[in-house]
């Protein structure tokens, strides 16, 4: 560059130098980083002179991967979780404020700089009310984003949200506390989903009993495989972070049978058990 900036050359992979579905995404990144100016989300410059191929510049991060910062710190303090989770929430915002969803937020589309600071790299997943006059008639041979951090509804067939994005970041917090995923871990040939019955979430204190329940309640709620039953805002997953009196007040209104479903059915089974003697003792004593 004329300025002498560093910056980074991105090129297509040769691999998919065919693949229109492939090359469609990579213009959208260069299309995404122009427009949105957040210090949390990657820049991509305008090329000074006519391009010869296809390609574009980015800003030079110095730093390593969320996945990277992940195995060298495998059991993180959730003070430190919850500083990043708030960092890549209000990058997030910045997307959805323009009506634009990422669709594959993962740990390594995310950068963490010598000085703390995150980025979010990636853009070639993106959906945006914006990009009409990039629109083609392309059609997509399965969900966008990538297995085990892709929310659940892609799976099914349904489209994406700001939820969706939410889904994602919840997997990435409960990953960075215990190393693990909240659901079973999806094969590469199961990129599909049939019903969210299917997931069966894993509470994280399986893998951290040090950590507080409160916890578990708001991982269980930003990673729930129905979006209707997820965070709708990310305001108010970073709020329910840092105030857990308040989750485990709402946890308390919920019904018992969502709270504690074998607690339920066993105060169930007790309470027609008593019904059942009653009903056996004054049957014997008319006889």
């Amino acid at each position: 560059m004329d300025t002498g900036q560093e910056v980074v050359l991105k090129t297509p992979s040769p691999n998919y130098s065919d693949d229109p579905w492939y090359l469609d995404g990579f213009v959208r990144e260069e299309w995404i980083g122009q427009r949105l100016k957040h210090p949390g989300l990657m820049k991509t410059y305008k090329a000074k002179r006519a391009k010869k191929f296809l390609y574009f510049t980015t800003e030079y991060i110095k730093g390593q991967t969320l996945r990277q910062w992940m195995a060298e710190n495998p059991s993180p303090d959730v003070g430190k979780v919850r500083e990043i989770i708030e960092q890549i929430a209000s990058a997030l915002r910045a997307l959805h404020r323009q009506d634009v969803i990422h669709q594959d937020l993962k740990p390594d589309n995310i950068m963490i700089d010598t000085e703390g600071r995150i980025k979010i790299i990636d853009f070639g997943a993106v959906q945006a009310a914006g990009l009409a006059e990039l629109a083609t008639v392309l059609q997509r041979q399965h969900p966008e984003g990538t297995l085990n951090y892709t929310a659940p509804e892609y799976l099914i067939g349904d489209r994406g949200s700001k939820r969706s994005d939410i889904f994602s970041l919840g997997v990435i917090a409960y990953e960075m506390l215990s190393g693990q995923l909240p659901y079973k871990e999806r094969k590469v040939d199961k990129f599909q989903l049939k019903s969210y019955h299917h997931l069966k979430y894993i509470s994280i204190l399986q893998y951290r009993p040090d950590l507080p329940s409160w916890i578990d309640a708001v991982l269980k709620k930003a990673v729930a495989p129905n979006p209707e039953k997820r965070y709708g805002l990310l305001s108010e997953l970073v709020h329910d972070l840092k105030l857990p009196a308040q989750v485990m007040d709402g946890r308390d209104s919920e019904p018992l049978i969502q709270r504690n479903p074998v607690l339920f059915w066993q105060g169930v089974s007790a309470i027609l058990f008593v019904i059942l003697i009653g009903v056996i003792t004054a049957w014997h004593l008319q006889g």
